[in-house]
């Protein structure tokens, strides 16, 4: 009985696929090189992401039907007039440090 290395061996020298049956003749094993599998691969990938560009492209033309398209109806109001709150007007009146605890209570007893 052969190895699978002889089988592997037997496949690197040739360039095509290995098809391994049973004794009724059912295919049961495909054996490829490295660089074959690659491409089947890629070419597979490249169907599915075509298809799925396919099924994007058709949602998006039937959304785009469905919607209708809407107006601008939105107008811009003109832009607020910009304030340096650094120029805020300080109280010339007030005294930082009077430490004149009445003056401050008669103005509470005021309210």
């Amino acid at each position: 009985m052969t190895s699978l290395q002889d089988i592997i061996k037997l496949v690197q020298n040739d360039t095509g696929k290995t098809f391994i049956m049973d004794e009724s003749g059912d295919i049961k094993l495909v054996i490829l090189g490295v660089d074959e599998y690659e491409r089947l691969l890629l070419g597979k990938l490249k169907h599915q992401i075509e298809d799925i560009e396919s099924i994007n492209r058709q949602i998006t033309e039937a959304q785009l039907a469905e919607a209708p398209i809407m107006p601008n109806t939105y107008t811009s109001s003109p832009k607020p007039q910009r304030v340096d709150l650094r120029a805020e007007v300080m109280d010339p009146n007030f005294d930082y440090g009077s430490g004149d605890d009445e003056a401050i209570q008669t103005e509470f007893e005021d309210i």
